[in-house]
């Protein structure tokens, strides 16, 4: 997005700032090798983003988000939590979840996030296109106690995104023992190594394997949000 501005923005400026700087800050490995590219040769220190881990440590009890959507009632729940926006990989999830949704009667998706560029409109077309309107739900932006309601909601979580820095919003499901459905554009490998989820490729036949397999299978589900959860207590919190 934008990219040509960036470029020149980067060099009539902002490389001269950068190479000025005592030292860079990268939150993934990936992210300091794309500075890398850049010519830069600063001191690079990678830290990831973080939890906060008592901000989840009393969630809301799973009905609470039902009574605020009693079409999710007795539903099983994929949660889509992020910007509505081109490169959240929402086309993707909705020719995938059109699918998914003939398959599995009983399922619903949630879409939490705030509209950008009013993207939102051509995102519910898309999902009419599919004829799965009727079985997504759009919250809006979710803050605080309502989030937390969401995350603890949900049976699964999906973001698959064409281009991402470090999401939060990834690492509050971890926390909240969901499974994640992600994409190799998160550069965030841990996930496939702890078992905590599925990566994948910005594809919708691999999104709709990897959102079968995991709606068929409770145990897995249970599995690896387990795994995930402590996956964040090993290597997330601040205080890590």
């Amino acid at each position: 997005y934008k990219a040509m501005k960036k470029r020149v923005f980067m060099k009539l400026i902002q490389k001269r700032i950068l190479e000025e700087a005592a030292a860079l800050h990268a939150i993934t490995t990936a992210e300091a090798n794309h500075i890398r590219q850049l010519g830069l040769r600063n001191r690079i220190a990678v830290i990831p983003n973080g939890i906060e881990i008592k901000e989840f440590q009393n969630l809301p009890h799973k009905t609470e988000f039902d009574n605020r959507y009693p079409e999710l009632s007795g539903k099983q729940v994929i949660l889509f939590l992020g910007r509505i926006h081109p490169k959240k990989g929402l086309d993707l999830l909705a020719k995938a979840f059109g699918r998914i949704a003939r398959k599995h009667v009983d399922v619903r998706l949630v879409i939490a996030g705030p509209d950008q560029d009013r993207y939102q409109t051509t995102v519910k077309a898309m999902f009419a296109a599919e004829g799965v309107i009727g079985k997504t739900v759009f919250t809006g932006m979710l803050t605080g106690w309502d989030k937390l309601a969401a995350l603890a909601r949900a049976d699964l979580f999906v973001l698959p995104s064409y281009s991402e820095g470090f999401s939060i919003a990834v690492l509050e499901a971890l926390t909240c023992r969901l499974p994640v459905l992600i994409t190799h554009q998160f550069y965030f490998p841990e996930v496939a190594e702890a078992d905590a989820g599925i990566v994948l490729e910005p594809d919708i036949a691999q999104l709709v394997e990897a959102l079968d397999k995991l709606l068929n299978d409770y145990d897995m589900r249970c599995k690896m949000g387990e795994n995930g959860h402590r996956l964040i207590l090993e290597k997330f919190t601040w205080d890590k």
